[in-house]
């Protein structure tokens, strides 16, 4: 038992993680693995029969992506033992990976029926097949949902005190306008459809669809309600499944806040990734749209974003992120067009709860970010002859406990600080929140 349940870690780490010492060094630790492989090869051939032998051969040649040969070694090893367990994992694994889905349900479905594996060991199986089932789909669609309260100790998103400036001399705001705490009920969605464009490198065609809706009890100035679409293909930019691909899109969104149309927008962009290795990820994106404000032509005008980042995965339960980013939201005044610049770090680990009824690993996930904005001009209103910048700083965790049948509970904290040269626009804001959500 012990044996099949380090199989089966090292066959899903595989996914992620074979080829960490390529990672380190590629050249160096290439020719070692190779030359590893190589000599349990002959090893193999001094001792046909040594399934321990057999089965590092197998490991071996998963490690440098010679799945060919791994596949061999294993269906070897079955033709002596064909009760092996750890083999049939390692041969689902392996088949997987080659986009022979067929052939890996087999194995890991005989493992369930037959093997009797450990329950951690059922769970990660399930978690491929689940995977194989949404591979060998024409189409499908996919999302989350969550409805849950909130509190905000700065509701409708008000500078700290009354002392403001107006046409450039102090003034005092009225109570109703400074920050003030309030409860209420937060609710989003977000779904994605894709559909199989029938070429061998996985091109799909994503729809991407979001909503989110946050209502206050009292302060309804700080009511939000969004929604937000993408929709493109996702292309290989060579024969391989994974490896670089782009995703040129369509998008289009709209905002209502305090339960009023505030703007809407639609615009093109492209997505960009490339999985360097197993634990190495590229991304970078960049989009232009138009937004037309309802009773704020000021404000009219195109938006440009653009973004770059990684991600680095230690391990299959461990997730690093970085992203650094800048805008533009250009507007129809020169008062209201700012410019954004910032970098965001992120990062998520998985774990097993050890709770029996539950069917995934729960999650905790954390993000620190700043980002620097100013105005071209100054605003006449507030000050003539002072430029706004903006520095904001947030962070946030959250951690969703799963429980069965794609239920879940989500806890989640936040905070912004906003340090603004105008001291109208300073702004501090702590908020939880605490969701039950269905992933279907």
């Amino acid at each position: 038992m012990i044996a099949l349940r380090m199989a089966v870690g090292l066959a899903i780490a595989g996914c992620m993680a074979a080829g960490a010492a390529r990672a380190q060094d590629p050249a160096v630790a290439s020719d070692d693995l190779r030359a590893r492989q190589a000599a349990l090869y002959e090893a193999m051939l001094d001792a046909p029969d040594d399934l321990d032998i057999m089965f590092r051969h197998a490991l071996a040649s998963v490690e440098i992506s010679d799945y060919e040969a791994a596949i061999t070694t294993l269906e070897r090893m079955l033709i002596f033992n064909p009760n092996l367990g750890r083999a049939k994992v390692e041969l689902g694994a392996a088949y997987f990976r080659l986009g022979a889905y067929e052939n890996a349900r087999y194995y890991f479905e005989d493992v369930l029926a037959n093997d009797d594996p450990p329950p951690e060991v059922a769970r990660r199986i399930d978690a491929f097949l689940t995977e194989i089932d949404k591979r060998t789909q024409k189409s499908g669609f996919a999302g989350v949902a969550t409805f849950g309260a909130t509190y905000s100790s700065n509701a409708n998103l008000g500078p700290p005190d009354g002392d403001v400036l107006l046409f450039g001399r102090p003034a005092i705001l009225g109570k109703q306008f400074v920050e003030t705490d309030d409860f209420g009920f937060r609710a989003t969605a977000q779904g994605r459809h894709f559909y199989d464009l029938d070429r061998p490198n996985s091109d799909v065609w994503l729809t991407d669809v979001s909503l989110f809706s946050l209502h206050y009890l009292e302060e309804t100035d700080g009511d939000l309600d969004s929604f937000a679409f993408l929709t493109g293909p996702r292309l290989s930019l060579n024969a391989e499944r994974f490896g670089p691909k782009i995703r040129p899109y369509l998008s289009g969104e709209a905002l209502r806040s305090g339960n009023e149309l505030l703007y809407y927008g639609a615009g093109l962009g492209a997505e960009y990734s490339d999985t360097l290795n197993d634990r190495v990820n590229l991304f970078a994106a960049a989009e232009g749209k138009w937004r037309e404000y309802d009773e704020q032509n000021d404000f009219d005008g195109p938006s440009f974003r653009a973004a770059i980042g990684a991600s680095y995965a230690p391990d299959p339960s461990t997730a690093f992120s970085a992203l650094a980013f800048a805008e533009s939201d250009q507007a129809d005044k020169d008062y209201n067009t700012n410019y954004e610049a910032g970098f965001r770090l992120g990062a998520v680990h998985r774990y097993d709860s050890g709770v029996e009824f539950t069917d995934r690993l729960w999650s905790v996930a954390a993000f620190a970010s700043a980002s620097w904005r100013w105005f071209d001009e100054p605003d006449p209103v507030v000050d003539p002859n002072r430029k706004r910048d903006d520095l904001d700083l947030r962070a946030g965790i959250s951690h969703v406990f799963h429980l069965t049948e794609g239920w879940f509970v989500q806890a989640d904290a936040d905070y912004l600080y906003r340090d603004s040269n105008v001291s109208n626009f300073d702004l501090e804001n702590f908020g939880v929140g605490l969701s039950v959500g269905l992933s279907f």
